[in-house]
Order: structure tokens, then sequence, then C-alpha cells
């Protein structure tokens, strides 16, 4: 029905968001040792598998992207850093600008039971 007519429930995109412990060591009390995860319903998350099943084709990463794909390693990701050091140090010697971005993910998926993933590789 969403698909073939665009009708979404006015509850469809809702879910229920519970705080997660980041370190059961840490202090308990802190909002900083928690992490929101929202829960989202099974009909929103079977509709969300059924579209990424019929457009999985369409969807591409980008080969310099190595996180999350398949036969990528932590021996692709030292590589990655070791070239990102040579061309700070290369650009630096030069007198040019280099802008990074970067996102700590390092604990972010650490205590979530990941029940299947997808690769757009």
């Amino acid at each position: 029905m969403i698909f073939v007519h665009g009708f979404v429930p006015d509850n469809f995109g809702l879910g229920i968001t519970v705080p997660v412990i980041k370190d059961k060591l840490g202090n308990l009390n802190s909002a900083n040792n928690y992490r929101p995860i929202t829960l989202s319903s099974i009909i929103s998350k079977m509709f969300e598998y059924c579209i990424l099943n019929r457009f999985k084709s369409l969807l591409w990463s980008n080969q310099l992207q190595y996180g999350c794909k398949k036969k990528s390693s932590c021996f692709r990701f030292e590589l990655y850093l070791f070239s990102l050091k040579l061309l700070t140090i290369l650009l630096r010697v030069k007198v040019m600008c280099l802008l990074i971005a970067s996102l700590d993910a390092t604990k972010a998926f650490d205590r979530v039971n990941i029940i299947s993933s997808c690769s757009v590789n």
C-alpha cells in the first residue's frame, strides 16, 4: 500500500527511544554514559528491507569509502591512515590547507545486537 499508493500511515515512522548504557562500570547517573537507541516497528523494518531488496542494485558507494563494506579489512583502514598522514605532511611542507572531517564511531554500535546488515558494494 505504501509503495503502490504512496500512503504512509501516521504511526508508521514512530519508534520508542530507550537509553542503552555505554559503560556498566562508569557513572550510571551521567547522561554521557548512555546512548539513545530507537526501536522501530516490525512493519516499518520489513518495509525497509523490501525497499532495500528491490533497489539494492541501484545503490553504490565510492571506492574511497572503506568502512562497513564487504572485503574491507583493518589493513585497508591502516593503509588509508598512512596515506592521510603522508598527504598531511606533504601539504604542510607546501604550506597548503587541508580540511579533514572525521567521525569517531568507536563505541557507536558496541552494545547493539545487529541482526542483519546490508552492503551496498
